[in-house]
């Protein structure tokens, strides 16, 4: 296991995968891992999430107060680019934003801890998404934040989104700005 601490405090863990003529076979998270992963944490509620069309926008999404929550991400099908930005107050990395591109080709998983606004988009058509959270949803402390805000200024066009053609709904089209936006 290769675990990538990344400037904001997330963290990059790539697994392995035992492949033979069938296909492959790995864990996908295991208690067993929290020591050497340092994310000890019971996650109370996973998570499916399909999305049909590339170039598809989802977030950017936070929890606060007694609902703040962490949260585990792996791509099962398909190709995203998941996007976090550090809403933290005390934090050396309050205000900036990191990517990870995950597919379903690699054994990786994306730890994102509490107090980051995030989210992420479909570079192909029909993904799905796993995620696990140490929270359970709750809807009255949930807070969001505009994907195309220019105070942070996301380099969309790194990765060929062009923010004219993306799928977005209209929660996350309406989110507030940076300035706006709830810190923690």
């Amino acid at each position: 296991m290769d675990i990538q601490q990344l400037q904001t405090g997330a963290k990059l863990i790539t697994f392995p995968r035992f492949r033979d003529n069938r296909g492959w076979f790995s864990e996908c998270w295991s208690n067993n891992w929290q020591q050497e992963t340092g994310i000890v944490l019971p996650f109370v509620q996973s998570n499916l999430v399909r999305t049909t069309k590339a170039f598809t926008i989802r977030g950017l999404h936070a929890q606060g107060g007694t609902s703040a929550v962490a949260k585990m991400l792996q791509v099962i099908k398909g190709e995203i680019v998941d996007i976090f930005v550090d809403a933290r107050k005390e934090s050396e990395t309050f205000g900036q934003w990191e990517a990870v591109h995950l597919t379903e080709e690699q054994a990786q998983l994306i730890y994102v801890p509490r107090g980051f606004y995030h989210g992420y988009v479909t570079l192909t058509d029909d993904v799905i998404v796993h995620y696990q959270q140490d929270n359970f949803f709750d809807g009255a402390n949930e807070h969001g934040l505009r994907f195309d805000d220019p105070d942070i200024f996301i380099d969309w066009d790194r990765w060929g989104v062009d923010l004219d053609k993306v799928i977005v709904s209209e929660k996350d089209r309406n989110q507030k700005s940076w300035q706006e936006a709830t810190k923690f």
